[in-house]
């Protein structure tokens, strides 16, 4: 399932069926846009197929970087 047809809404069986093909291609490390060019999909199209699959969640909050406290300087 290469390519999902841009321009063209998915519904039922065949959505559920291209969410679970891109989650299983993400898994095997491959980037969003990556999938969004191999599908034919906008890339919010393959992000929004990715998140009600499971794939990815929304909660970003996990990947900051904790804020980096600065050095005290010895006196």
């Amino acid at each position: 399932m290469a390519v999902l047809r841009s321009g063209r809404r998915l519904t039922g069986a065949e959505r559920d069926a291209a969410a679970a093909w891109l989650a299983r291609e993400y898994t095997k490390d491959k980037s969003i846009r990556d999938l969004a060019e191999e599908s034919g999909r906008s890339y919010g199209c393959v992000n929004r197929f990715l998140t009600e699959a499971g794939a990815i969640h929304s909660d970003h909050s996990k990947l900051l970087k904790p804020r980096e406290l600065p050095i005290p300087r010895a006196a």
